[in-house]
Order: structure tokens, then sequence, then C-alpha cells
């Protein structure tokens, strides 16, 4: 292995064809545990009484950090038989984050300003 080199590298042939194939020993590095790539959550902003954007398509397991970007209290609530959330009250200047386990459709709802609406589909 050189030393300039951040990554050893190996060389196969298979056919005619040559594959670059990157070895990375992270195993006995890190005691064999495994690492996941980190998805960073997906932001919508509270602004002029609306969610925006007003629609999201996530992945199971997706996070949505919600700012309110408001001068005023909102109070976040999703209520379906798969998945409750309550965000309380959720001042101006703060995140909420919610984590959407489970596959469906969701609405995320402001309890004191009922025309704001955030449609979540989960996959």
């Amino acid at each position: 292995m050189r030393l300039d080199s951040p990554v050893p590298v190996r060389r196969l042939r298979v056919g005619f064809m040559r594959l670059d194939i990157l070895a990375v020993f992270t195993s006995a590095l890190l005691g064999g545990v495994a690492l996941a790539a980190a998805v960073e959550p997906l932001r919508v902003e509270q602004r002029a009484k609306m969610f925006e954007p007003s629609t999201l398509s996530l992945t199971r397991g997706a996070v949505v950090r919600i700012n309110n970007d408001d001068p005023f209290i909102h109070h976040i609530y999703v209520d379906s038989p798969a998945f409750k959330f309550d965000s309380g009250d959720h001042r101006p200047g703060r995140i909420v984050e919610i984590r959407f386990e489970e596959p469906g459709d969701y609405v995320v709802q402001c309890a004191i300003h009922l025309k704001m609406r955030l449609h979540v589909s989960v996959r």
C-alpha cells in the first residue's frame, strides 16, 4: 500500500474489462460497527400561516424539520391511525422534527391555524 494513497486500491480483470475496486477496511478500525450514510432532514418552513413546501414525498424513516418562521405560535400535529404526533406550542424561531417510520399518506396540520396543511407521502 502506498502511504500517499487515501484508500487502498485493488485492480481485478474480469473478461476484457478491468474493474477498479476500492477496498476500505473500516470494520477493523470501528470494531465491526456498520455505518449508514446520514440523511439530512427535509426542511419545511412555517411562513405566512402556510407550510412551505406544502407537499412532500419521503422514504420510510425520513425526518422532516419544521421551522416556525412566523411571528406567532403554531401547534403542529398528525392524527392518523398509523401515526400520531403533537408538538405542543411551537414558538417563533423554534424547530420541530418529525420522523416518519411507517409508509402511508399523512396530513400535518396546525391546531391553531386550521387552513395550514402539509401533505406527506411516505413510501
